[in-house]
């Protein structure tokens, strides 16, 4: 039985809007809050609620951040979310712990106040052993995706994203699972912050205190996420990471043979700009090329700074079995968990062997091309 028929990913689904919720958490005080992929996968428009406790202001968010692979995404809104109390474990959590998850389920029937569950570690991994998930015994319904998973510190050990599809298990085994709940584990989410430049909260003091004095300051940074799918006046379909378009056209060089790139950026002293990208699937990759890679002072920057390689995973457009086999290579080195994935490094070559200096990654960052180039620079000063 494959993996994804067992489990049943926990947002709500109402599809006479094209509507979806699910839970998010502040995790950077400028506005950035972590949910799952499945969340926003599809949707194109989204709202928060319940900022500092308030239900009745909504707040629009934009995706800055997925990992795909990981089920993880990154919003942003544009308001200070004050200061975030709890902070991030980045090692395993023992088996038997206590676990509290924050959510909010089925919100049309149980309503809209923070839901708080009860329970423990009971594996370090997930379904067919995935070492990247907890299973947990903290109930959580549909709604609850992208709601933390804290420990009895007040530190976030994971989010969560899944339960056991009851529906499948009862037919091909004639029994079903009780209470069996899946979180990714908070160290990949680290990662994004990471990818993103942000600095990491810290526990300001919550592991001294009472569950439910915890709750109540946990409470005002986990949030409502309602998003949408929704079409603009002028009949052109806003952007959705489901959708399947013809790959957008560069109108100048980038390179797809790695190794004839490495050759110039060693004669120029430029450093290479991995592009891993699914360009006949990827809807943020698309929507990264069309904001930022196409336009005239993108190209002036790549011009002056680097040199450019797209190194692309396509699901319908056909590629040589050299170069999947390259991309492939390339992905696994760099640890590419999810599209787009930009990394900037320096090669050097020594007795015939290439080795990569990474200098940073990026992903797709709002605000066009002015704003990815000042990320990019950031990272070219480590050269």
């Amino acid at each position: 039985m494959k993996k994804s028929l067992l489990l049943l990913f926990v947002c709500s689904s109402f599809f006479a809007f094209s509507q979806v919720t699910g839970t998010g958490f502040a995790i950077n005080s400028s506005g950035y809050i972590a949910t799952n992929y499945h969340v926003v996968e599809g949707q194109n428009k989204f709202i928060v609620k319940g900022v500092n406790g308030d239900h009745f202001t909504q707040h629009k968010a934009i995706v800055v951040k997925i990992d795909k692979q990981n089920d993880l995404a990154i919003l942003k809104v544009d308001i200070n979310l004050g200061r975030i109390p709890y902070g991030f474990k980045k090692d395993k959590q023992d088996i038997g712990s206590k676990t509290y998850a924050y959510g909010y389920p089925l919100t049309s029937i149980l309503g809209n106040e923070l839901k708080f569950t009860e329970g423990i570690i009971n594996a370090n991994s997930g379904l067919d052993n995935d070492p990247r998930w907890y299973q947990h015994t903290a109930t959580i319904h549909a709604g609850n995706s992208g709601g933390p998973l804290f420990n009895k510190y007040g530190n976030l050990i994971g989010i969560n994203n899944a339960g056991i599809n009851n529906e499948v298990v009862r037919k091909k085994y004639g029994t079903e699972t009780t209470n069996v709940n899946y979180a990714i584990k908070s160290r990949y989410l680290l990662n994004l912050i990471e990818d993103l430049d942000l600095t990491l909260t810290t526990n300001n003091g919550i592991n001294e205190i009472e569950i439910t004095q915890q709750y109540k300051q946990i409470s005002k940074f986990v949030y409502l996420i309602v998003g949408s799918n929704e079409k603009s006046n002028n009949n052109n379909t806003s952007f959705n990471t489901n959708q399947i378009e013809i790959p957008i056209k560069y109108n100048y060089k980038w390179h797809t043979d790695v190794n004839k790139a490495v050759n110039i950026s060693v004669e120029t002293g430029k450093p290479l700009f991995f592009f891993f990208t699914g360009s006949d699937w990827c809807g943020w990759c698309k929507k990264l090329v069309k904001e930022v890679f196409v336009k005239q002072e993108f190209k002036a920057w790549a011009e002056k700074n680097a040199i450019l390689v797209e190194l692309d995973f396509p699901r319908r457009t056909p590629i040589s079995d050299d170069l999947k086999k390259q991309n492939r290579e390339l992905g696994q080195m760099f640890g590419v968990r999810g599209y787009p994935t930009v990394w900037l490094v320096t090669p050097t070559i020594e007795d015939g062997k290439v080795n990569f200096n990474k200098l940073g990654s990026q992903g797709y960052v709002a605000g066009g091309p002015k704003a990815w180039i000042a990320g990019a620079n950031k990272i070219l000063k480590n050269k």
